[in-house]
């Protein structure tokens, strides 16, 4: 993700990495940073549990920080409603490619569906 942060963490494609802290610390700022220099870096994909957000929201901040532009500095550089849709579908459309989300909203899945869609995603990805 970050070549200074690599004596300290690097993914490994097929681990389980769990990001733990108190509300408000930044481990969803920092897993988003490093799911998105991961996949522009080493084109790896993530199977990204969240379990305190919904999707849309998540989507909404990894297309700012892959624009790195917030959401209304977007609509403004692109200055019609048809603009911005092409940007956001662009962008999606990266997202599909690079993450998957194991977990849809609030809900909770217990180790043997982590690890079933796990194997799925590994499976397609070859």
């Amino acid at each position: 993700g970050w070549q200074e942060f690599d004596d300290y963490y690097k993914p490994v494609t097929g681990e389980l990495t769990v990001v733990t802290g108190s509300p408000g610390s930044g481990k969803s700022e920092w897993l988003l940073s490093l799911i998105l220099n991961v996949a522009r870096l080493h084109d790896k994909r993530f199977l990204l549990f969240a379990f305190e957000t919904i999707e849309s929201g998540l989507n909404m901040q990894l297309i700012e920080k892959y624009y790195e532009a917030s959401a209304s500095d977007l609509a403004m550089v692109c200055e019609d409603a048809f603009k911005l849709e092409r940007v956001v579908a662009s962008a999606l459309s990266w997202l599909d490619t690079y993450v998957c989300y194991g977990a849809r909203g609030f809900t909770t899945p217990d180790v043997d569906q982590v690890l079933e869609l796990a194997v799925k995603e590994a499976r397609s990805a070859k």
